[in-house]
């Protein structure tokens, strides 16, 4: 059985109440609210996992200042002090390669994915996995990189024996529209305009240039109003969704 069918078969639905506690206080009140949740419990009867060392990334800065000083026409002596402030981390990633077999049924899977950071896992030949599922998201994602599933997807697991639960993917964040930045920049135009016309003493210039604002202002208002509102009709459709989706 390949991975795209048994993998997005859970057998059954559960609540945000009912995830390991490690998977529910990651959820934010949005993701409670706007995505379905279920689980699967499938046999390990194989494991491979590797953590690996991919590189290393450096920040920091350099400062130089240099001092110079004429000895005659034709020498000179030159000196130099720096300041190196850097700090050097190491990359890694884990791939993570476990065989399953439903215990029911006997179908097999294979569940094969990296993460790009370290852990530690160890699962066990025989142990349960208990595979959770997502499903949800807007239909039109209000930030960049968000996204929305379509059908249930794994996202984490749990070996029931240890109680060690482990990442498989992303959910859908469901954040709303970054409106402070258009407000912001919308009330500053209308400050200034505001302060124009006010002070302008009847110069048409300063009159045009303060309406002008003053109108951006209020378009910016307006679009950040549309995209509040957009957005929650948006989760509201989404969370009715969620309530009466079967498996």
């Amino acid at each position: 059985m390949h991975e795209q069918t048994l993998l997005r078969k859970p057998a059954s639905r559960i609540s945000p109440a009912q995830l390991p506690p490690d998977l529910s206080k990651s959820l934010t009140a949005t993701q409670r609210d706007g995505l379905a949740f279920a689980c699967r419990d499938l046999r390990v009867t194989g494991s491979k996992i590797q953590t690996f060392q991919i590189g290393s990334k450096t920040k920091g800065s350099v400062q130089m200042g240099g001092l110079g000083r004429s000895l005659g026409s034709h020498w000179a002596v030159f000196g130099t002090v720096g300041n190196i402030d850097q700090q050097t981390a190491n990359v890694f990633k884990t791939d993570v390669q476990i065989k399953l077999e439903d215990p029911t049924t006997g179908e097999k899977v294979f569940l094969n994915y990296s993460l790009p950071f370290a852990i530690t896992l160890s699962v066990d030949l025989g142990e349960t996995l208990r595979v959770y599922f997502g499903r949800g998201g807007l239909e039109k994602p209000a930030v960049p990189h968000d996204f929305r599933l379509s059908q249930w997807e794994p996202f984490a697991a749990q070996v029931l024996e240890t109680g060690q639960t482990f990442p498989i993917a992303a959910l859908p964040s469901l954040k709303g529209p970054p409106v402070a930045s258009p407000l912001l920049v919308g009330l500053t135009f209308g400050a200034v305009g505001f302060g124009l016309i006010s002070s302008g003493g009847g110069e048409f210039a300063y009159f045009a240039y303060g309406l002008m604002s003053v109108g951006i202002c209020v378009a910016l208002v307006i679009y950040s109003i549309v995209e509040v509102r957009n957005y929650r009709e948006g989760f509201r459709r989404a969370s009715a969704e969620v309530g009466q989706l079967a498996l």
